[in-house]
């Protein structure tokens, strides 16, 4: 009986510190994730200084988050933000509608370069894996909501690495978005 209630409790206290260790390192998890399935999607360097998930609260906040350009491009990057805040119930992320309570993105940048290679952001997007659902796999995707999206100080850039002139830099008004969703009210799947 004795060596059954050890066992019962080695088996807790393991389990305990295997949980503690992943809240801990849960933050540095989430921004290698981002960075190595981002890069690996994209065909070009992702990067992001910081991610910060609470589980308990709903959270998910990324800081300096960059999508490098493809090679042969002079501007830094293809696109960036200061930082971007989810938040939802975190019991919803187990439904099959996913309900997302706001969306926060400020800072966002986005930088279109001309080469004689075509766009930078043409290569990118065209260099993404297309794996386009069936209508089968489309209805099966997970669906969302959001209640609110904001996009602050977003800017657009217009560079050619064809002239030395510099690049025409276009600020963007902010746009704040309720209730984003299908038009019959269904949540929207990445398809």
């Amino acid at each position: 009986m004795k060596r059954m209630f050890l066992a019962v409790l080695t088996i807790v206290l393991a389990i305990s510190v295997l949980a503690a260790i992943a809240l801990v390192s849960i933050d540095t998890l989430t921004r290698k994730g981002i960075e190595d399935m981002g890069g690996q999607t994209l065909g070009v360097d992702v990067s992001l200084s910081r991610a910060n998930v609470s589980l308990l609260g709903g959270r998910l906040a990324l800081s300096g988050f960059t999508i490098s350009n493809p090679e042969g491009f002079k501007t830094d990057w293809l696109f960036e933000s200061a930082r971007t805040e989810v938040k939802a119930r975190p019991l919803a992320l187990f439904k099959e509608d996913l309900l997302i309570d706001s969306i926060v993105i400020e800072s966002p940048s986005l930088t279109i370069e001309q080469s004689t290679q075509g766009t930078n952001m043409a290569l990118v997007l065209g260099s993404m894996k297309k794996d386009a659902p069936t209508d089968e796999t489309a209805e099966r995707q997970k669906r969302y909501r959001i209640r609110t999206l904001q996009i602050r100080d977003a800017k657009v850039a217009f560079a050619s690495s064809l002239t030395a002139k510099a690049p025409v830099t276009i600020p963007l008004p902010d746009i704040e978005l309720e209730n984003v969703s299908n038009a019959d009210g269904t949540g929207l799947t990445l398809a």
